[in-house]
């Protein structure tokens, strides 16, 4: 693995470990709205798509796939394999040259509930990430529950989208490259959806 790629990706999954943890919290159930992201065309890559979890989408331009013998190692190190709130990363993208970069993971939780899964995770970024800034907003992507959490620091924003189907995705921007990059990770977001069954 490159020097370049191994700090971005350790930044990576330090978002994604504070997103698991041991407590549990239920919530009212939430009526969600259903949010359109502008999708360009032209700020997408090729469509991907994935068995664990079900999830179809297109990345970013330029945000490439790290092949499996540079990611699985970290892959396997920074899955979460207990708690009610489990990760199973599945894929890393990268940009080289913004420094980019987006994880894949599949999720599982001990409830069935959909609005204690949200809350559950809302609380973990609370507690494990205090003095960043924090947003929260659940809504219908594609017909599907997502909450978004988009996590600023003073190096980067996280744009994390939990995914009623079981998958996680984090995209990851260093704010020197921001503006040029969050167009095309809106048009990414647009297009999450879950495979489907045959």
């Amino acid at each position: 693995m490159s020097r370049k790629l191994a700090p971005l990706i350790a930044m990576a999954m330090l978002f994604l470990l504070a997103a698991c943890s041991s407590s549990k919290e239920e919530s009212a159930t939430e009526q969600l709205e259903t949010m359109e992201f502008s999708i360009d065309e032209t700020l997408l890559g090729t469509s991907v798509s994935y068995v664990s979890p079900a999830l179809v989408f297109r990345p970013p331009l330029d945000w490439l796939p790290v092949d499996e013998a540079r990611s699985r190692p970290l892959l396997e190190r920074f899955g979460s394999g207990d708690g009610p709130l489990r990760l199973a990363p599945a894929a890393i993208f990268l940009d080289s040259l913004s420094g980019c970069v987006l994880v894949v993971s599949g999720w599982e939780s001990d409830s069935t509930r959909w609005d204690a899964v949200t809350q559950l995770q809302q609380s973990i970024l609370e507690e494990r990430l205090a003095g960043r800034e924090l947003l929260f907003n659940r809504f219908l992507l594609n017909e599907h529950r997502c909450m978004q959490s988009i996590v600023r620091d003073s190096v980067m924003t996280n744009y994390k989208l939990l995914l009623d189907f079981g998958a996680q995705l984090d995209y990851l921007v260093p704010l020197q490259v921001h503006e040029d990059q969050v167009e095309r990770v809106e048009s990414s977001i647009g297009t999450l959806k879950t495979v489907p069954s045959h």
